[in-house]
């Protein structure tokens, strides 16, 4: 699967290891450090083919909050929300919203659950 990915992450580290795992896929891959980022990188074209966002990037919004606004704004592109915890409240949230869920540390899995958010869409 090849495409423009935008990733989200607070952690510098943690964008390093994305990258070079989605990279390795086939994906372009952009950076955001931030909320705020992230939804300036998906107002200007191109589009993102998908946007995996980290849920907890203080101190700016969340990664729930992130997808609420783009969706508001007409975003169509699949969403992922990544983190290593998901409260209960959060994952009823994601689901409701049509978000995938993808845990941290587990590289394999986003780098297979990606295409398909893609070709779902």
């Amino acid at each position: 699967m090849t495409g423009l990915l935008l990733i989200v992450d607070d952690e510098p580290d943690v964008l390093l290891l994305l990258r070079l795992t989605l990279e390795a896929r086939g994906w372009t891959v952009e950076e955001a450090a931030n909320g705020h980022e992230a939804l300036e990188r998906c107002r200007r074209p191109p589009s993102p083919a998908a946007v995996v966002l980290d849920q907890r990037m203080p101190p700016g919004p969340s990664g729930l909050e992130v997808a609420a606004i783009l969706r508001d704004e007409g975003f169509t592109a699949p969403i992922a929300l990544h983190s290593a915890y998901f409260p209960p409240a959060v994952v009823e949230q994601a689901e409701a919203a049509g978000l995938g869920l993808i845990g941290k540390g587990n590289l394999e899995h986003l780098a297979e659950v990606l295409p398909k958010l893609v070709n779902d869409r």
